[in-house]
């Protein structure tokens, strides 16, 4: 039987388990910025599994950048945006209270 249950710890060191091995998500029902999520979907990225497609492979983040058509940093700050709304939506669903803030995408430290 295959537990699709994710929580932050469950690498044993509080880290989240990484995008790829988590259910895709739609980026529409993420908790994402207006202009993060209109820049994705303008270049026809719709679900988390896209984004995390784009990664992979030897391009990593520079790819990513290229397909959005942004600077690297900016690729890595949206790649980061959409990772840590997965986290905060996995965090909620294992029960975890006051882990979301504001939505604001800040570190959550």
């Amino acid at each position: 039987i295959m537990d699709h249950h994710y929580s932050v710890g469950s690498h044993g060191d509080g880290t989240p388990p990484p995008l790829s091995s988590a259910p895709p998500l739609k980026l529409s029902s993420l908790p994402l910025r207006p202009s993060t999520l209109y820049s994705f979907v303008r270049r026809g990225f719709t679900t988390t599994s896209d984004v995390e497609e784009s990664k992979s492979g030897s391009g990593g983040i520079s790819n990513l950048a290229a397909e959005l058509g942004t600077t690297l940093p900016k690729a890595a700050s949206m790649a980061r945006e959409v990772a840590e709304a997965v986290r905060g939506l996995t965090i909620m669903a294992g029960g975890e209270e006051g882990c979301v803030e504001d939505g604001s995408g800040g570190d959550g430290v």
